[in-house]
């Protein structure tokens, strides 16, 4: 069945030519489309390149890091538990994550985990070099750890060492950690 949409050969008109000229005008090396609806595949097409360097080309196989796009298929999966009555957003985040009980997750609600309101000292400022990302990306392997690293090395880790700053529910910041701890 994993591979049941290349056997179809399914193509919408112009998807294909719109990603030729996303690729022709550099705004993206390579794309994997699909058009699905609960019972078939209407378009399946791979279309450039997975790495331009090495010439390898995108295949069904190829793995896409989706940074924030995570976050509303999060959501959107959360919300589908809210609606079939299996969690609560009201309720304390850690009565669905008890990993993080002794973080600064603690007390938090799961509203405030996706509203982002949740009081944890971490910034998530790119282009500061000591904000908290990049630690937070090493952790989750999207860096290489450097010679002698001794911190987290998974996102688990990384969320339990935490520290709380503030009251949970009192100021939005826009933190990918809120994710997965929703995801997790």
């Amino acid at each position: 069945q994993d591979h049941q949409h290349a056997s179809t050969g399914a193509k919408l008109p112009g998807v294909g030519a719109e990603m030729q000229a996303m690729i022709a005008s550099n705004e993206i090396a390579g794309a994997i489309t699909a058009v699905v609806t609960k019972d078939k595949v209407l378009h399946f097409e791979t279309t450039g390149s997975a790495d331009v360097a090495a010439a390898r080309p995108m295949t069904p196989e190829t793995l896409f890091w989706i940074a924030s796009m995570t976050k509303p298929v999060t959501g959107v999966a959360v919300l589908i538990l809210q609606d079939e009555g299996k969690l609560d957003p009201a309720a304390p985040v850690t009565d669905y994550v008890p990993e993080v009980a002794r973080s600064a997750y603690a007390g938090a609600t799961v509203q405030q985990v996706l509203d982002m309101t949740t009081a944890i000292d971490y910034s998530e400022d790119y282009a500061d070099p000591n904000s908290s990302f990049l630690p937070y990306a090493r952790a989750a392997g999207m860096m290489p750890l450097p010679p002698g690293y001794t911190g987290p090395t998974s996102i688990y880790e990384f969320v339990r060492g935490i520290a709380k700053s503030g009251t949970h529910g009192t100021e939005f910041h826009y933190r990918s950690l809120n994710t997965d701890v929703l995801g997790w």
